[in-house]
């Protein structure tokens, strides 16, 4: 997969980004730049690591056995635990 890859500079995201962690299977393009902008505090190309993502789904399901299983409201589950995993990205 050819991927714009991130030098990750000062971008506070960087760990969590694919572009900065990821493994360059391709060509090697980097921005030449870091995207991330200071003025919003966001990165327009931000790329969620795999990892984040598995563990952000195995949070939202942990928070939905523990709501009891009800049908609907995944996205608040999943919210709630992109929430939690990103502001305690070690648990």
């Amino acid at each position: 997969m050819d991927l714009c890859m991130c030098t990750g500079g000062d971008c506070p995201q960087r760990q969590q980004c694919l572009r900065f962690t990821g493994e360059i299977l391709g060509r090697q393009d980097f921005f030449g730049m870091p995207p991330y902008l200071q003025s919003s505090k966001q990165c327009p190309y931000f790329l969620r690591d795999k990892s984040t993502q598995e563990a952000i789904r195995q949070k939202a399901y942990l928070l939905w056995q523990q709501a009891g299983c009800p049908n609907g409201n995944d996205l608040l589950y999943w919210l709630q635990a992109e929430g939690l995993i990103n502001a305690f990205p070690e648990q």
